[in-house]
C-alpha cells in the first residue's frame, strides 16, 4: 500500500491539473451553452478527486500525509462534508 501511495504522491499535482482540465472539457462537450460557473464548478470538483484519494490513502498510511503539501483545503472540505452529513442526519 505504501508503494502505491508514494507513486500517487509523486504525480499528485499533475493529476489534479489533468483532472481539472478533463472535467472542464467534458463539461463543455456535454453542455456547451451552460454558464461558465457551471463548467468551472465541474472542473474544480473533478480536480479535487486526487485530493480525495490522497486523504483516503492517508487513512491507511497516516505518516505519509506529512509529505503532502497543500492539503489544508482538502482536509477542511472533508471536515465540512462530515459536519454537514452528521448535522443533517442528527437533525432529521
Amino acid at each position: 500500500m505504501q508503494r502505491i501511495f508514494d507513486l500517487f504522491l509523486r504525480n499528485y499535482n499533475s493529476s489534479s491539473v489533468a483532472f481539472t482540465l478533463v472535467g472542464f472539457l467534458l463539461s463543455l462537450s456535454r453542455d456547451p451553452h451552460a454558464l461558465l460557473q457551471a463548467h468551472l464548478g465541474r472542473a474544480i470538483a473533478a480536480g479535487a478527486i486526487p485530493s480525495a484519494l490522497v486523504l483516503i490513502f492517508g487513512a491507511f498510511a497516516p505518516e505519509s500525509l506529512a509529505k503532502v503539501r497543500g492539503l489544508g483545503v482538502a482536509i477542511a472540505f472533508g471536515g465540512i462534508t462530515l459536519l454537514y452529513v452528521s448535522l443533517t442526519a442528527a437533525l432529521r
